[in-house]
């Protein structure tokens, strides 16, 4: 059995409702004009089909609602939609409020906002695409029949609002004029504003904006001014940050690679020198010529000329790395195991240079 609401018969324009104040001014005219052209919700969608409209009566105004008859099935939800969707091209939050005129016995009141193809007999939340604040145990729900715990619980008397901010995609709920809190918004789409009861004489009335809320926007100016500023440096910072690494990588690498010329130019002189002192001490030690030939390589061993590779490689891959993050894209080439296996050899070769050393200034007994 379905009660969904055959919405869009009932969604013409209405002169009564007025505009929520914009929380920030566009600098472009273009984003102005569309923020002022886009319609708001003014009032509820009064055609109800289905099994509801035998228990909700929605009042000759269009602003309250009210449950008529004994509840006996979960189902037996009466949610009704406001008359537009909420405005999505604006920067400002969009907000609304319902009072609780009758809580009833079970408080099953609950506000929210749901896709247009919403079953209505359900509360918001209950289902996918929907997203709601309840009353009875001041749960959010959002697409799933459990809830999350997230405020306090509300009954009769209490006002109780509904918001979206665009800036950090997400829902927000209040109570009395104070912020609860604020959920994710996961839901695409154009979202609806929708309130509804599940119990004998539960009633509620909306203000879409028709008179002052009992949440100060205005008071909460630089709060969301200060939402949207932290996103934007936010993303500023993660642009920077990925540049900046990318930068420090790549002048680590060349540095790096100075190192490795300069260190291994230095290691040449000292064997070439060392050569001749120690030749006529250690002549007989035929190890020591087969480790420093008189035609040695200009670097030396396998590994000084591997990690001289190995750092010119690294200056590469870090430059290319740096222009490809500042146009906000990956670098191509992947490393592998080749800096791993760089540091492997840089250890090995640190061994043996010092092993060199003690075995050139050590005297030594040699057999003739």
């Amino acid at each position: 059995m379905s009660c969904t609401a055959t919405n869009a018969a009932a969604r013409g324009r209405s002169s009564s409702g007025s505009y929520l104040l914009p929380l920030w001014i566009r600098q472009d005219s273009a984003a102005a004009t569309t923020t002022e052209e886009e319609e708001l919700p003014t009032e509820l969608n009064a055609t109800v089909d289905g099994s509801a409209e035998s228990f909700l009566v929605v009042s000759p105004d269009k602003l309250s609602v009210k449950y008529a008859a004994e509840s006996y099935h979960s189902y037996d939800v009466g949610a009704v939609q406001a008359n537009r969707p909420a405005p999505a091209s604006r920067l400002a939050p969009y907000y609304f409020e319902m009072r609780v005129r009758n809580a009833g016995s079970k408080r099953r009141v609950a506000i929210g906002f749901t896709r247009e193809d919403f079953d209505l007999c359900m509360q918001p939340g209950w289902r996918a695409n929907s997203c709601g604040y309840h009353g009875d145990n001041g749960f959010v729900y959002r697409g799933r029949g459990e809830g999350e715990s997230f405020g306090p619980s509300f009954t009769t008397n209490d006002i109780v609002g509904a918001g979206i901010n665009y800036a950090s995609n997400e829902f927000f709920f209040t109570k009395n004029g104070t912020m609860v809190g604020a959920v994710s918004k996961d839901i695409e789409g154009p979202l609806f504003p929708t309130v509804a009861v599940h119990g004998l004489n539960e009633e509620i009335e909306v203000n879409f904006g028709q008179k002052p809320f009992a949440f100060n926007i205005k008071d909460n100016d630089e709060g969301w001014i200060s939402i949207s500023s932290s996103l934007f440096i936010e993303a500023l910072s993660a642009v920077f940050e990925q540049l900046g690494q990318a930068l420090a990588a790549m002048v680590m690498a060349y540095i790096g690679f100075l190192l490795c010329i300069h260190e291994d130019h230095d290691i040449v002189l000292h064997k070439a020198r060392s050569e001749q002192e120690v030749a006529e001490r250690i002549r007989g030690s035929s190890w020591h010529y087969k480790r420093f030939p008189s035609h040695r390589l200009l670097f030396g061993s396998a590994a000084d000329y591997f990690e001289l590779v190995a750092s010119m490689w690294q200056s590469f891959h870090s430059t290319l790395g740096y222009v490809y993050a500042g146009r906000n894209k990956e670098n191509p080439i992947r490393m592998g195991v080749t800096m791993l296996l760089f540091v492997i050899c840089v250890i090995i070769l640190k061994l043996v240079n010092k092993y060199e050393m003690i075995v050139a200034r050590s005297p030594r007994q040699h057999r003739h």
